[in-house]
């Protein structure tokens, strides 16, 4: 389950850089207030959640790419 999980949310985290990423706009983000260190606490899918054991990290920074 701990790495159903762990995939789960490496899946989530990529999605979002791509989503957030996508396009090859070149539009100003740095303003935005999605710019920074986002840290996850827990996962959760389809009515289930759970705590987060490791440390995991999503970077997305004022150019529009992330980590």
């Amino acid at each position: 389950m701990k790495r159903f999980l762990t995939m789960l949310l490496a899946l989530f985290m990529v999605s979002s850089v791509l989503v957030l990423s996508a396009c090859g706009s070149k539009e100003d983000v740095s303003n935005s207030r999605y710019v920074g260190k986002w840290k996850a606490y827990s996962v959760g899918f389809m009515e289930e959640s759970k705590e987060m054991d490791e440390e995991w990290y999503l970077i997305l920074n004022g150019d529009g790419t992330g980590k």
